[in-house]
């Protein structure tokens, strides 16, 4: 998926639902990580969010459930916002994800 379509489609979203994005480029570039985990077949991303979608969760609320464990890994390197992740940990956390630990806080 090309990134400008992405934006386009993750705005489009928000704003049919009526969401109020509190950090608009931070939002935006978090769905875009994911999907792009999502889109180069990441096992345990693909694996969690097929799991939590059976399990009743709409795609864009397991894309935000997936994603607060992507910050939770998260450690920003620098003042230009790059990063690193502990993958490991990170696939970990993912593997064990559900809708109730999700919405718990106890990933």
């Amino acid at each position: 998926m090309e990134e400008q379509y992405k934006i386009e489609a993750i705005l489009e979203y928000h704003k049919k639902y009526k969401t109020n994005l509190w950090n608009k480029e931070f939002h935006l570039n978090l769905h875009i990580e994911i999907e792009n985990q999502i889109a180069n077949n990441i096992r345990p991303v693909n694996n969690a969010l097929r799991r939590l979608k059976k399990a009743g969760m709409r795609r864009h609320d397991a894309i935000h459930a997936i994603g607060c464990i992507f910050i939770d890994n998260m450690e920003i390197l620098n003042e230009e916002k790059s990063f690193k992740y502990n993958k490991a940990k990170y696939y970990k956390e993912i593997d064990s994800l559900t809708i109730e630990s999700f919405l718990k806080g106890t990933r």
